[in-house]
């Protein structure tokens, strides 16, 4: 497949992960899917692979709902979560009616579930399947999360992108915030995701740059069962700091050969494990 068209090149756990799940995935995510959000600018194929990108699963789909709400309600200085719930119910009512009307393939930042692509589910076992993880997920945050950070002063809140770029040694680095603030000297914020020592450190870095605020007096949290968990305090940031460096020189070298004319198939293989869950496998199969 010849690539014309490249995205900035910079580092996340997502990029890692994705690389580690299936250099194929990776490939199609980050290249072959390039240009393909602009309509009748590049190719079809390009335009059909940015479509897929854009797939989410039950699951994610309702994480990124929830966080979204979260952030917004977060970030408005609210001190009470008011419809929390019945508003992200609301919100997957309308988009849901708009992935069945195929707005999704004329404008791929609108949702669609990957599920809709498979035939072995109609759209109302989707649908009530969404609604119930969605209501067990939002009720689990609204009852144990939002009592406590809502109850952050609105003055103390830091409004930070999503997601947050950070430039670390002339590389720009993202991780992922759903909420942030300072207290007492202390700069706080709540990550999606897993723990992770890369992203820990990155904060960190982020931390003391902008807000000159010590490691020391830096504290990440995490969601657990909708509950904030501390992350570890004690990390090696040299050693994570090490493993970035050392993954962005893989994913560079792996895009120059890219770019030298080696086929895309030679560089990034295909790990069959994983096709059953991937949001390219139509189209991965049918080349």
């Amino acid at each position: 497949m010849a690539i014309s068209y490249y995205n900035s090149f910079s580092w996340s756990m997502k990029r890692r992960e994705m690389l580690q799940r299936c250099p194929a995935e990776y490939f199609y995510h980050y290249y072959g899917a390039a240009g393909g959000a602009f309509a009748n600018t590049f190719t079809r194929r390009s335009e059909k692979l940015h479509l897929l990108r854009s797939l989410l699963d039950t699951e994610m789909y309702v994480k990124t709902l929830v966080y979204t709400g979260l952030r917004t309600l977060f970030n408005s200085g609210a001190s009470a979560p008011g419809a929390f719930s019945a508003a992200l119910l609301e919100k997957f009512s309308g988009e849901f009616r708009d992935m069945l009307l195929g707005k999704p393939e004329q404008d791929h930042k609108r949702p669609l579930l990957q599920e809709l692509a498979s035939t072995k589910v109609s759209p109302a076992d989707l649908a009530e399947k969404v609604t119930a993880r969605l209501k067990e997920e939002a009720g689990n945050i609204e009852e144990n999360l939002l009592p406590e950070l809502l109850n952050v002063p609105s003055a103390s809140r830091c409004q930070l992108p999503f997601p947050l770029k950070i430039s670390w040694n002339n590389l720009e680095c993202y991780v992922t915030p759903l909420a942030a603030w300072q207290n007492g000297g202390t700069f706080n914020v709540l990550c999606s995701g897993t723990e992770n020592e890369e992203n820990s450190a990155l904060l960190h870095f982020f931390a003391l740059e902008k807000f000159q605020t010590p490691p020391e007096k830096v504290k990440i949290f995490h969601l657990v069962s909708g509950r904030l968990s501390a992350a570890e305090k004690n990390f090696s940031a040299s050693g994570a700091f090490r493993r970035i460096r050392q993954d962005s020189d893989r994913m560079l070298f792996l895009e120059l050969q890219l770019k030298s004319g080696v086929p895309d198939d030679k560089i990034f293989p295909r790990q069959h494990e994983m096709c059953g869950s991937c949001r390219f496998r139509s189209f991965c199969f049918s080349n």
